[in-house]
């Protein structure tokens, strides 16, 4: 199985690219939450996804561009 990364600037841009990516058979998809210009709105980006999901928030020492406190990170994340 291949997990393909979704890294957007918009929620509404997350959602159309997972449905995007399912029906060209995506099975696994990372949602980077720390791509997302505003405070992410996780339960909507899960709400009806078309396949299993992982969650991150990646810091810039990680490759991401999280910038926050690390507390604000961790909320995200549960």
């Amino acid at each position: 199985m291949i997990c393909v990364t979704i890294g957007r600037t918009r929620h509404k841009m997350v959602i159309a690219e997972h449905r995007n990516l399912a029906e060209r058979g995506a099975e696994l998809v990372e949602l980077r939450l720390d791509w997302i210009s505003r405070d992410a709105d996780v339960a909507r980006l899960l709400k009806d996804r078309p396949t299993p999901v992982v969650v991150t928030c990646r810091r810039p020492d990680d490759g991401g561009r999280f910038s926050g406190p690390e507390d604000k990170r961790t909320a995200l994340l549960r």
